[in-house]
């Protein structure tokens, strides 16, 4: 004996269950060939580019490599070298130091524009 519940029941069932043309997407072989390839293509294009970038990236690291070993030449020529020999190569890194330098400088400019102006309009 089946009562509407049961029927209800049978019809969600059965809704759930069939299968409606709507959604059904057919995929040709020439389709599935072609998705097949374009996804090769992709996979082929992403093992180019991961190569490309280790490449760069040993070339950076040789790079890094060579500085550092002309970095350690030049200390050890430095080392040899006696301490006189190495008078006045380094610059003054402080950039306060620097500002008050170009202070210095731009004001005796400035006066020496003075002297220079100051002459030529006695004349």
């Amino acid at each position: 004996m089946r009562d509407l519940i049961d029927e209800r029941n049978r019809r969600e069932k059965l809704k759930n269950s069939i299968i409606k043309g709507y959604n059904v997407h057919y995929v040709t072989q020439e389709e599935l060939a072609r998705q097949k390839e374009e996804e090769e293509r992709k996979r082929q294009q992403e093992a180019a580019e991961r190569l490309r970038l280790e490449e760069a990236a040993k070339k950076v690291a040789l790079e890094l490599e060579r500085r550092r070993e002309m970095e350690q030449r030049e200390l050890l020529e430095q080392a040899k070298m006696p301490p006189s020999s190495r008078y006045g190569t380094n610059e003054t890194d402080n950039p306060v130091t620097k500002e008050q330098i170009n202070a210095i400088l731009a004001e005796k400019r400035q006066k020496l524009d003075k002297v220079i102006h100051d002459s030529q309009t006695e004349e």
